[in-house]
């Protein structure tokens, strides 16, 4: 099993952090994420927002791997989101479908107004990986994409709240 984490400081408010979640995809910094379709959407008696979307993404696997082992490039994630938005938090958890059988990939990602700036978003990342089989070789085969791979997720954020923030201008210019 393979471990990674991560904690990133978004310079913009959790409001803004989690209207960029919704609108992450399709995003031209995140290529392989093809769509993300929702499932399920709900507000509990309590106020917060229950989210169950499956994204469809090409995996980006050297094509020796995807040779030897027969598969395709297509793969399926689910993604549960829990946004309370009274505390300000909202919960990512997303889970291959795809392959699980070969590897299993489990993400948590939590957003949280920062404790001591209520302009900036707090972002704490947690991935496990577990490949049955030949482990060592392919967890950190997969285990060395994920910086990358929150490095891209970062910039795709960064570049929705671009775009709300244009879109916002130029409707206030209307």
């Amino acid at each position: 099993m393979k471990l990674f984490t991560s904690e990133h400081t978004y310079k913009h408010p959790w409001e803004k952090i989690t209207q960029a979640m919704w609108l992450k995809y399709p995003n031209p910094i995140l290529p392989n994420v093809l769509a993300a379709d929702v499932l399920k959407r709900q507000v509990t008696n309590d106020g917060k927002l229950i989210s169950h979307r499956v994204l469809s993404t090409e995996w980006l696997a050297s094509q020796w791997i995807m040779k030897l082992f027969g598969l395709t490039n297509r793969c399926y994630v689910t993604e549960h989101t829990e946004i309370d938005p009274r505390k300000k938090v909202m919960k990512v958890l997303s889970r291959n479908v795809t392959y699980n059988s070969l590897c299993q990939v489990e993400e948590i990602a939590t957003y949280q107004q920062h404790p001591k700036d209520e302009n900036l978003t707090l972002v704490t990342q947690e991935a496990r990986i577990v490949v049955y089989g030949i482990s060592g070789l392919f967890e950190n085969l997969v285990a060395g994409t994920f910086p990358d791979n929150v490095a891209k997720g970062r910039q795709a954020m960064e570049h929705v709240v671009a775009s709300i923030a244009s879109t916002t201008a130029d409707a206030e210019l209307s």
